[in-house]
């Protein structure tokens, strides 16, 4: 498994370093890309098909490895076959290619919804679906009837958490590395082969991106990168409780690794709900624009939200494999490091959740 999982991860490295630089010039000759002002903070036009880079790179990969399959002892072809990976690339693609598409033609916020509701619910449909939810010390909880309720809200959830988290160079390809580094790791963990391995090919596109990505960016994700990104750390996860040895036990650790954009999503929602607007209206009340107008770099909030990220993916590992005494622990560092983000972004009282700066429609 480890041989398979390097050799991917290594092969969709290559493949985005080579691809991203192309997409970037096209981006810019078919004028998809980022303008300033507004809500977007970087100063010159940047393109926005870096998820097309990191989507092609990810499939390539695949392909790849399945081709060479009779040199491993895992039968990639085989499993592709199986009932549940279809669905879950499927979906993927699907995500994709509406982000793609509301990069080129900016689509309603309602409409993009629909389809992630969509989606949601084939995949539950096809069998990749949460009965219940496993918590560390705790216990099971049984789901029952609102096993389609989480499963939905949680793969839609999860899309648009990671969207709202790309606000400035970095930080959301940073977000997303530490994520599908906690996945990769529970997929071993549970001898999931086949989302290992998938894990690994997207950790080597992403780490790669982000050298293109990070300050300055010379290409943004796009809606289509995050949304694919987005999707796969929340169909991974489904796809590895639904594979693992007590078939739709979610773990709760799975949600660990979703911390820091959940809570920047609930923030939002809040800030939204107090300000009495609509909550698809944009503003510049997000975690890292707080901390811009703090004064912070770029540089400096995406590392600080990217360790932030880590500590609660390395705590959601650890309460998996680790023993009562380390997960108690990790926990401990977890809860003092999300109160050092909030902190940091000044926001100890419902009262600073309002931002200052508000942009509509």
């Amino acid at each position: 498994m480890w041989i398979n999982s390097l050799l991917c991860f290594v092969l969709a490295a290559v493949f985005c370093l080579l691809l991203t630089p192309a997409f970037r010039r096209l981006g810019m000759k078919m004028r998809i890309y980022s303008t300033p002002g507004g809500r977007n903070v970087h100063k010159s036009p940047v393109a926005r098909l870096g998820g097309v880079s990191v989507f092609i790179s990810f499939l390539l990969t695949l392909c790849l490895i399945f081709y060479i399959k009779d040199y491993f002892p895992l039968n990639l072809p085989l499993i592709a076959r199986q009932s549940l990976l279809l669905p879950l690339l499927g979906g993927a693609t699907c995500i994709w290619l509406l982000g793609l598409i509301d990069d080129i033609w900016d689509m309603r916020a309602r409409y993009k919804l629909l389809v992630h509701i969509a989606v949601a619910t084939g995949m539950y449909s096809a069998g990749l679906k949460i009965h219940a939810i496993h918590f560390p010390g705790l216990g099971v909880l049984n789901l029952g009837e609102f096993s389609l309720l989480f499963t939905a809200l949680w793969i839609v959830g999860t899309i648009n958490a990671i969207n709202l988290i790309d606000g400035i160079d970095g930080l959301c390809s940073s977000v997303v590395l530490c994520s599908f580094l906690g996945i990769f790791c529970l997929a071993l963990f549970s001898g999931v082969e086949s989302a290992a391995i998938i894990g690994s090919a997207l950790m080597g596109c992403v780490l790669v991106f982000l050298i293109f990505n990070f300050q300055p960016a010379s290409i943004f994700l796009g809606d289509s990168g995050a949304y694919f990104l987005g999707f796969m750390i929340a169909g991974l996860s489904v796809f590895i409780a639904a594979r693992g040895s007590s078939p739709g036990v979610f773990h709760a650790a799975f949600i660990m690794f979703m911390a820091v954009p959940f809570t920047d999503t609930g923030l939002a929602i809040i800030r939204r709900v107090i300000m009495g607007i609509r909550m698809s209206t944009p503003d510049r009340g997000h975690l890292h624009h707080r901390l811009l107008d703090k004064g912070y770099t770029h540089k400096k909030i995406t590392v600080t939200i990217a360790f932030i990220s880590l500590v609660f993916v390395i705590t959601g590992v650890v309460i998996v494999i680790g023993n009562r005494w380390q997960a108690t622990t990790a926990l401990l560092f977890a809860v003092a490091a999300g109160c050092l983000l909030l902190r940091l972004c000044g926001i100890d009282s419902p009262r600073k959740l309002n931002p200052k700066h508000l942009t509509k429609n």
